[in-house]
């Protein structure tokens, strides 16, 4: 009866250490299968980084286009009146004689 006992005791001891192993082998295989889904999701958040960064500078480039526009026709329109008042002075001093 006792050698039945052991017997049964180590059939448990084999179907739990089994267990565990294939417990432990699910997990490994689940966190392999895990991995490329893993890399591309890295990969992607860095692409998204890059993509951030990129529209960034594509947002001050505009805004320098922006100043650097607003800037011209500030000019343009300081040189026409410029041009306009030189034009009444020089049509003004040619009545004067």
């Amino acid at each position: 009866a006792k050698k039945k006992e052991s017997a049964e005791k180590k059939t448990v001891k084999e179907k739990t250490t089994k267990r565990n192993i294939s417990d432990s082998q699910r997990e490994a295989d689940r966190k392999n299968s895990q991995q490329p889904v893993l890399a591309e999701l890295e990969r992607l958040r860095q692409l998204i980084d890059v993509k951030e960064k990129e529209l960034k500078v594509m947002r001050m480039l505009l805004d320098e286009k922006k100043r650097l526009l607003e800037l011209k026709e500030k000019y343009l329109s300081e040189r026409e009146t410029l041009m306009t008042k030189e034009g009444n002075k020089g049509e003004s001093d040619a009545e004067k004689p």
